[in-house]
């Protein structure tokens, strides 16, 4: 089907060339700094094969920010209808 193989294509487009254990590493590091600041968050989403697909993280800094400076982009919306 051609979903699947333009999906399997974007995949390989989108992969880093990592060296063998820099995945272990950046797992050490997200864990010490979990260990030291609580705050700090990160997830590592692997795909069938255990590969690393997607990581994200965010910083104490990062989740002020957010809580400091997101807005309700929903106060519109009933003049639209939705």
């Amino acid at each position: 089907m051609l979903g699947e193989r333009y999906k399997k294509s974007l995949e390989r487009d989108r992969r880093l060339a990592l060296v063998s254990g820099d995945a272990n590493v950046m797992l050490q590091y997200f864990m010490f700094l979990q260990e030291e600041n609580q705050r700090f968050f990160y997830i590592i989403d692997l795909n069938d094969e255990g590969c690393v697909r997607n990581i994200f993280w965010v910083d104490a800094k990062g989740r002020h920010d957010y809580e400091e400076f997101s807005f309700d982009t929903t106060y519109i919306t009933n003049k639209y209808h939705m």
